[in-house]
């Protein structure tokens, strides 16, 4: 075995079978790795506000009422993302989330599903543009980024537009692959049609979003090429025709369903908007991306400052042309949208991993390759890795002791642990052993995350208002949501817990609520005052309950509520009466 090797860190034998293994059966080990990153939080996390909550809410409305077209929010109307994503949730979330459609994990399930495709996606992608084992090695890279992490839990979009996306660069990779190789017209339809296939999901998922990573990735080949000759094997009118058979029957539907205001709302507010300025106080300067990648694409990220260099080194190549192509036109598009997201640029992050996977290959395999990992740049990358990773070491033990039952020697411990794990992954790193330095870092983030989102969550009972409210009302049998009215609070989160039919109220509405049948009245400390001024020349009268306090993080803002039933002094007098 050669030097190189041996500091590479694959002389280990328990590395190189475990390698050895993986390459034999990628889709196994994949998924494997996958559901041991994934998992941690899926069951137990409580529904996140906000959007989390929301999609969750309109898809058990679907299941509720039976109406697939329209998407709605209790009475109002979801004109923000096409339907994709809901249809995707309805099927579980009918079968599996209880007789009140209220388990959060059964509406996850598609996004959990999605982020194992877009991992066994990122490798087939590898596979074509490298081999096999650079393939695993960025499957795995984007299995274990806290980024698709958190996204393959959570009841959104992105990780599914994900899948879709790779999907489209698969066929495109394999075509332009190809093409260097004088085999793209041979390709077989199903590669050609997978890309419209692709495009027809993502469009259903979030609308015209899937078309800027595609299209750029296009256009700028073309350019870099000065011929797109290639793509005609995409076969585009018949191609085009499936994407139209796909998506139109929606669109005209919501179009006739919602007279049109689908389209002004979705379109001309929500994705006009972001691109106008930064909508919803989510504005911020170019360069916020290139910051937030140290902590979105952790521990992945551990060696993402050697690969870029290795990237542009090897740009006459067409597998790293490719990989130019669709991650720096996204990039800089992305950073130069007012509008900024943390999860925004996930559609580039296989393409990081694609990279680095690249480059660890070449460094394995050629020493001069290897001087990039050994650099002061890549030293400047290693104390950018350790900043997030060490926030994430502390975060384990410190959040109960902010938002929870105070500290838990057990946590400190787990803390410790990941401490001497991020250690272990710089002393590899500084080595030089580079196959260990990555392993070391991979098993640090499946470590952090395994308690961070198990663990250390279930601590923070602080976080936890909507659940422990709808728990209290559960334990007190007040089950009936129409029945339930709440003021100062109108998180996504208890709407999907309690019922569809509960009521956001204001203060002048309570008495209306009461004669309408209403039984259980939540009130925030700060609206007693105004409350009992309303009700001050009324025969309704509130008995309290029960009294939840806790943090909306939502809003950054400490949280008194007080759970009262509601019974009428005539009532009452009667009652004694008999």
């Amino acid at each position: 075995m050669s030097e190189q090797s041996e500091e590479a860190g694959i002389s280990t034998p328990r590395l190189a079978r475990a390698f050895a293994w993986g390459e034999l059966h990628p889709r196994r080990a994949l998924t494997l790795l996958c559901l041991l990153f994934f998992l941690p939080g899926f069951f137990t996390l409580p529904p996140l506000d906000r959007d989390e909550s929301r999609f969750a809410q309109a898809t058990k409305q679907m299941v509720e009422t039976g109406d697939f077209v329209e998407i709605r929010f209790q009475d109002e109307a979801r004109n923000k993302k096409p339907v994709g994503i809901y249809w995707l949730q309805a099927l579980p979330a009918s079968l599996l989330s209880g007789p009140d459609h209220n388990r959060i994990w059964a509406y996850r399930l598609p996004s959990l599903l999605a982020g194992i495709l877009a991992v066994l996606l990122t490798h087939a992608i590898g596979s074509t543009l490298f081999d096999r084992r650079t393939g695993l090695i960025a499957g795995a890279l984007l299995a274990s980024s806290t980024l698709l992490v958190v996204e393959s839990g959570i009841t959104k979009t992105d990780a599914a537009l994900l899948a879709a996306t790779l999907l489209g660069m698969w066929s495109l990779a394999r075509l332009y692959i190809g093409q260097a190789k004088d085999q793209a017209a041979n390709a077989p339809p199903l590669v050609a049609y997978s890309f419209w296939i692709a495009l027809g999901c993502g469009v259903l998922i979030k609308g015209p979003v899937i078309f800027m990573t595609l299209g750029l990735t296009l256009l700028t080949l073309g350019i870099w090429d000065r011929s797109l000759a290639w793509a005609k094997a995409l076969r585009p009118l018949r191609g085009f025709l499936i994407t139209l058979a796909m998506t139109l029957p929606w669109f005209v539907a919501i179009y006739y369903a919602t007279d049109g205001a689908f389209y002004a709302e979705a379109l001309g507010k929500d994705f006009g908007g972001k691109l106008a300025s930064g909508q919803e106080s989510h504005g911020a300067p170019p360069g916020l991306y290139l910051a937030l990648v140290w902590l979105t694409f952790w521990p992945a990220s551990l060696l993402l400052i050697p690969g870029v260099p290795w990237a542009l080194s090897e740009r006459a190549r067409a597998p790293a042309r490719f990989l130019i192509a669709w991650a720096l036109p996204t990039w800089i598009v992305m950073e130069i949208i007012p509008t900024k997201l943390p999860h925004y640029p996930l559609p580039v992050y296989p393409a990081l991993a694609l990279i680095i996977a690249g480059a660890l290959a070449a460094a394995l395999s050629d020493t001069r390759a290897a001087l990039a990992f050994k650099s002061w740049a890549a030293k400047i990358g290693l104390a950018l890795w350790v900043l997030p990773a060490g926030l994430f070491a502390l975060a384990i033990s410190a959040l109960p002791t902010l938002y929870g039952n105070g500290l838990n020697p057990f946590l400190v411990v787990s803390s410790a642990i990941a401490a001497v794990l991020l250690v272990s992954a710089c002393i590899f790193h500084l080595r030089g052993q580079l196959l260990r330095a990555s392993v070391a870092a991979g098993l640090t983030g499946l470590f952090i995350f395994t308690f961070l989102f198990e663990a250390t969550m279930a601590e923070l009972g602080d976080l936890k208002v909507s659940p422990r409210l709808q728990h209290s009302l559960a334990v007190n049998g007040y089950h009936d949501s129409e029945k339930v009215g709440i003021i100062g609070y109108s998180e996504p989160s208890f709407i999907f817990l309690n019922g569809t039919r509960t009521h956001l109220l204001r203060v002048q509405e309570v008495e209306a609520f009461f004669e309408n049948g209403g039984k259980v009245l939540i009130v925030d400390v700060r609206h007693e005052e105004a409350l009992r001024e309303a009700l001050a020349g009324s025969s309704f009268q509130l008995e309290a309950r029960d009294i939840i306090t806790g943090l909306n993080y939502s809003k950054g803002r400490d949280m008194a509520l007080t759970i009262y039933t509601v019974t009428r002094q005539a009532e009452k007098i009667t009652g004694e009466h008999e």
